[in-house]
């Protein structure tokens, strides 16, 4: 789980391709708890990540939760490749 200030957790697409009775699991219990607010129950684009490879080569139903900006179609600097270039120069 990444996130920050403010975060928003949309259903990140991996998630919803590979194990999407694990993610709806995850939201509704993030909903009867009251974090609905962050939970949010909109598609984020699919993250290219661990995740992916563990669904694919383990077959194991992982889930990501990544805060996304579904205003800005965007991932917030701290979790973006670009952001991990900076300390390669």
């Amino acid at each position: 789980m990444v996130g920050g200030v403010n975060p928003v957790f949309p259903k990140e697409g991996t998630s919803l391709y590979y194990a999407p009775d694990v993610l709806s699991k995850v939201w509704n219990i993030t909903q009867n708890m009251g974090y609905g607010q962050f939970f949010i129950n909109e598609p984020a684009p699919q993250t290219i990540d661990d995740h992916l490879y563990i669904n694919q080569l383990a077959n194991i139903r992982t889930i990501d939760i990544v805060h996304y900006d579904n205003v800005k179609k965007e991932y917030p600097p701290y979790h973006h490749h670009a952001w991990r270039q900076s300390f390669h120069h």
